[in-house]
């Protein structure tokens, strides 16, 4: 089977639309609980919490902008004072966690999809329900991000590539959760074998979709700043817009990605017939 970017994409519509009683309302329902479990959390302790990471990175571009090598130096040798305070401590500590958290609640998100692909009614729970595999989750991540980042130091395309490469280790993952991370890093390797160009012209495909979300997004944070409104109060609101655009493109993106998934994957290592079930798919 080998379907293309239209076809994927309208078999993830035909997913949303039909694969509950009741419609659409309950995947966006759960895409929503997705958005408020994962961005809307990261908003929170953004807003509550500083994060030392984000003022070394300002000390350091304040002076570089300078053009002095003085203040440069300056600045790093100051750097190991960011983290004295507690609140310096504390915000270190909410950011890590938050980054794993949302790690794992992705993966969970995954599975939904997965879950739903295959015939299954999943609830919101799900996302939740992937904390077993949190340190493979978190070894599989930090592998897929050193590679990614060795190959870029040579050019950003070997990096892209090499980022497309192992794109579909996460399901592999989650389709066989006893499997080695390094195994399930490997099957990815062999099976995005001539598939990249695909893959990349799906993410193409959603491209619109995601410049319009964040420049509607970054509209309403320029409206607001532009009157004087409170930060917190600019941010939500755009976050607002962000999640009315994401909590529709979320379960089409990851569908679709899914699709894909059951498309590449060798029958043998897929535990279902690749093609999704309960209706009359495109290109089935």
């Amino acid at each position: 089977m080998n379907l293309t970017s239209a076809q994927l994409k309208f078999n993830a519509r035909q997913l949303m639309d039909h694969r509950y009683p009741t419609g659409i309302a309950p995947v966006l329902t759960a895409a929503l609980i997705y958005l408020l479990a994962t961005r809307w959390v990261s908003l929170l302790v953004s807003l509550t919490t500083t994060d030392p990471i984000d003022t070394i990175l300002d000390k350091l571009q304040a002076a570089a902008a300078t053009g002095s090598p003085a203040a440069v130096n300056a600045a790093v040798a100051g750097l190991p004072k960011v983290f004295e305070p507690m609140s310096a401590k504390v915000g270190l500590f909410c950011s890590v966690l938050l980054l794993l958290y949302t790690l794992v609640v992705r993966y969970g998100y995954s599975d939904y999809a997965m879950q739903l692909y295959r015939g299954s009614q999943p609830t919101a729970g799900t996302f939740f329900q992937r904390f077993d595999l949190c340190g493979k989750i978190i070894l599989l991540s930090l592998v897929i991000y050193l590679c990614t980042y060795l190959w870029s130091l040579l050019f950003i395309i070997p990096g892209l590539i090499a980022w497309y490469r192992y794109r579909m280790s996460r399901y592999v993952l989650l389709d066989h959760p006893d499997m080695g991370v390094f195994t399930a890093w490997g099957h990815s390797k062999k099976m995005m074998q001539g598939r990249k160009a695909q893959l990349f012209l799906l993410d193409l495909s959603f491209l619109i979709w995601i410049v319009v979300a964040y420049l509607a997004a970054n509209v309403v944070i320029y409206l607001l700043e532009g009157v004087g409104a409170p930060t917190w109060l600019y941010y939500a609101l755009s976050e607002a817009v962000f999640t009315a655009f994401y909590v529709y493109l979320t379960p089409y993106m990851e569908l679709s990605y899914v699709g894909f998934y059951h498309m590449v994957c060798p029958p043998d290592l897929l535990p279902v017939s690749p093609a999704p079930k309960g209706f009359d798919q495109m290109g089935g």
